[in-house]
C-alpha cells in the first residue's frame, strides 16, 4: 500500500514538542483520516508559518477524552487543562501516534511552499497532498 502525505497544523510549542519527541500524541477532536505509514509534515502556524518537520504516522486511536488522556496524554496539569478545554463538550477524540519524528534544519516556510505548491494556503487541520508530492524528498 502506497502511503501519503498530509500536511498537519499545529501551534508552535506543540510542533516542537512533536519533533523533538517530547510529546508522541497528537490530540484532535475530528478523526483525520491518517493510516499507518502515513508521512505527516508539521505545519507550525502563526507566527511561524513553516514546515518544520515530519513523522510517519503510528496509529490513530478513538477514545473518551478522559481515556486518551490516562493512556496516551501524560504529562503536566496545564497540558491536562488545555486537553480538558479542548475536548470540551466532545464524546470522543483521537490521539495520533508519532513515529520517528524529524525536524527539519531549515525549516520549509509558507513562501517556500507557495512556489512548490502554486496557490497553497495552509490547512486549518490537516490536508493530503497529491499523490507523489514528498516535500523531504527522503520518504
Amino acid at each position: 500500500m502506497e502511503h501519503r502525505h498530509a500536511i498537519l497544523a499545529v501551534k508552535p510549542h506543540f510542533a516542537h514538542a512533536l519533533l523533538s519527541g517530547e510529546k508522541r500524541f497528537e490530540f484532535r477532536r475530528v478523526h483525520p483520516g491518517f493510516q499507518r505509514g502515513d508521512v505527516i509534515y508539521v505545519y507550525a502556524t502563526a507566527p511561524i508559518q513553516a514546515i518544520l518537520g515530519s513523522f510517519t504516522c503510528d496509529r490513530v486511536i478513538e477514545g473518551t477524552p478522559r481515556e486518551l488522556w490516562e493512556g496516551y496524554g501524560g504529562g503536566p496539569e496545564p497540558m491536562r487543562s488545555f486537553l480538558r478545554s479542548y475536548f470540551d463538550g466532545k464524546a470522543k477524540g483521537y490521539a495520533i501516534q508519532v513515529r520517528d519524528p524529524r525536524a527539519w534544519n531549515p525549516p520549509l516556510t509558507l513562501d517556500t511552499l507557495r512556489e512548490l505548491i502554486p496557490g497553497f494556503h495552509p490547512p486549518r487541520s490537516y490536508r493530503f497532498l497529491a499523490d507523489g508530492l514528498d516535500l523531504d524528498g527522503d520518504t
